[in-house]
């Protein structure tokens, strides 16, 4: 009896042992597939970051007549810059990753004066960028010339959404060789600000409301709800220097392209491309197609 009860109690023994050897697995398994998710998620966000980065420098970087161009030149980028991801995963273990451009799904504009002279558009100091159309504004940059813009006259920058709603955003020189910037909604949420310029120039971001090259903010088109109806400029011979405004539309719009030579003008930019990320590793295949707004 003494030995039968030995075994018995070895068996359970035994069964104990195999029974936490099981969960220990399964709850190594779980933390590691939890962890090698959590790297794919991260993976493909860095991805989809680094495409709006990427293709938002390509659109910038060129006097563009057509999307072919833009098309050759975000594959050979893309190329390069999958290339060196998955280098840097490599170091890190037995991972690869690829980001491939699948080409441009949404067209769009930009609207350019990137040489220094008043903001006027044919000798007219009042005049629409867009005038009752339903866009979408990715991009509104002013790089003003302190110096050269007025001090006694404001120039302003009016953006209307859809619902009737106004930003205005009115700037003049002060007396310090500062910009003054004030910004508001339909009269109200009233902003006044005074931004430093750096080497003569201050660097307005109307989409974000601040400026990179001073720590001024103002409202702006985050005080709206797109689409957006018009964008008007008005007294823009009080002000100088060189903008850049993108939007999601290539029709309707009353410029000519840049080839022309004629400032301000039009020329191509992607608003939304396609593209394929990949991620394989020993434990996991991954593989995702989507579409990227790159302006967002």
């Amino acid at each position: 009896m003494l030995v039968g009860a030995i075994l018995i109690a070895l068996i359970f023994i035994g069964f104990s042992i195999v029974l936490n050897s099981v969960v220990y697995t399964e709850t190594v398994a779980g933390g590691s597939s939890i962890e090698v998710t959590g790297d794919v998620n991260e993976f493909n966000k860095e991805a989809r970051r680094n495409a709006r980065i990427l293709t938002i420098r390509v659109n910038h970087q060129g006097n563009y007549s057509n999307f072919d161009t833009i098309n050759s030149n975000l594959e050979s980028n893309f190329t390069d810059y999958s290339r060196l991801l998955s280098e840097s995963y490599a170091d890190t273990g037995s991972v690869y990753v690829n980001v491939s451009y699948d080409g441009n799904q949404t067209d769009g504009n930009r609207i350019v004066q990137d040489v220094d002279q008043n903001y006027q558009k044919g000798g007219s100091s009042n005049w629409f960028a867009f005038d009752s159309d339903n866009k979408d504004i990715g991009w509104f940059l002013l790089n003003v010339d302190v110096e050269n813009t007025s001090q006694s006259t404001q120039s302003r920058i009016k953006i209307a959404d859809t619902s009737g709603s106004t930003l205005t955003v009115s700037i003049k020189q002060s007396e310090s060789a500062r910009l003054l910037v004030n910004s508001s909604v339909d009269g109200s949420h009233i902003s006044n600000s005074t931004c430093q310029p750096e080497n003569g120039r201050v660097l307005l971001d109307l989409v974000e409301g601040s400026s990179s090259t001073s720590s001024c903010s103002f409202n702006a088109t985050g005080k709206l709800d797109p689409p957006y109806d018009s964008v008007k400029f008005e007294n823009a011979d009080a002000i100088q220097g060189k903008y850049s405004l993108v939007v999601n539309q290539t029709s309707g719009l009353g410029f000519s392209e840049c080839s022309t030579g004629d400032k301000p003008c039009k020329m191509p930019a992607v608003w939304e491309i396609s593209i394929t990320s990949r991620y394989q590793s020993s434990s996991i295949s991954y593989q995702n197609s989507q579409n990227v707004t790159v302006y967002e």
